[in-house]
């Protein structure tokens, strides 16, 4: 019995392949952006506590003159938006000829809830690093809330659906209030990094996952797997706990690796004040030698 035992074939070009990898791509990016700003805000606390090596790194440089964030966010919103409205199933009215609720609608709207919410969240986030800074005290309160609308998105988007996709879609929705519990724990304790280090594995787990997904809901050979096969809703769950597995490992590994780089270079600032210091003391010195 081969893997992904084939149901049917998929003809009909929906396009959830690209939808989904593109979605889990954006949640990565996001992700590594989040992590580049908490390195180079930590690299710039430590510089602020000595005259050493206060020059902005290019990258640091590029990341101020840029809102990557707002501006990745803003556009995987507005690419959902955009192809769920033009899909040829999706339809504006929910009820068909025959006054039968039509399904590619409903879904249809729920994808574009999805997408809005995320582009005007992409927006606030964009305001508030370039013209209007109040807004940054209400990214978090409102990240929360946005990936909280996403969880609530996934589950109520199960309705209709075949046993496989259904695992799929609830294990988006355990990542995206991960991502919004995260989110709401940094706004109560807002310097534990703990936190932070959570939601950015949450994000991780969300994009891999959704990127990994797309393989099962819309193979690139056109043929559906099963849905309802136990061995492949055995295999959806099992594969989810090698990627969180791997997911882990991953955001740990970087995270150790930034905090070795920060004590490396306090220790660094540290030595160079001493050698600093045991100059000045020495010149101090061979000066009033001279005086006398």
């Amino acid at each position: 019995m081969s893997i992904g035992n084939v149901s049917y074939d998929l003809t009909e070009g929906r396009g959830i392949f690209i939808g989904h990898v593109t979605g889990g791509a954006a949640h990565v990016l996001v992700s590594l952006v989040w992590v580049l700003k908490y390195h180079f805000r930590t690299v710039s606390r430590q510089d602020d506590q000595s005259e050493w090596n206060r020059r902005p790194l290019v990258v640091n440089k590029i990341f101020r003159l840029i809102p990557w964030e707002g501006c990745i966010i803003i556009f995987s919103g507005s690419v959902g938006v955009i192809g769920g409205i033009f899909s040829p199933f999706f339809r504006f009215r929910m009820v068909g000829d025959d006054d039968t609720f039509l399904l590619d609608s409903l879904r249809g709207w729920q994808h574009i809830v999805y997408f809005s919410s995320i582009a005007l969240y992409g927006v606030v986030i964009l305001l508030a690093d370039t013209c209007f800074s109040k807004l940054t005290y209400y990214i978090k309160p409102l990240g929360s809330a946005t990936f909280a609308l996403h969880g609530t998105v996934f589950a109520l988007h199960r309705s209709m659906q075949n046993p496989v996709d259904s695992r799929i879609h609830i294990i988006f929705v355990v990542c995206s209030y991960g991502i919004a519990a995260t989110f709401a724990l940094e706004t109560a304790f807002q310097k534990q990094s703990l936190y932070f280090i959570m939601r950015v594995f949450f994000m991780v787990l969300q994009g891999t996952w959704m990127s990994l997904s797309a393989s099962i809901l819309d193979p690139p050979n056109s043929q559906q797997w099963d849905g309802f096969d136990k061995l492949n809703i055995m295999f959806v769950s099992t594969i989810f706990l090698i990627l969180v597995f791997i997911d882990f490992c991953s955001v740990v590994f970087v995270f150790c690796c930034i905090s070795y780089y920060i004590r490396h270079k306090v220790k660094r600032q540290n030595d160079y004040t001493l050698l600093e210091n045991g100059i000045e003391m020495g010149v101090t010195k061979q000066q009033d030698k001279i005086v006398d």
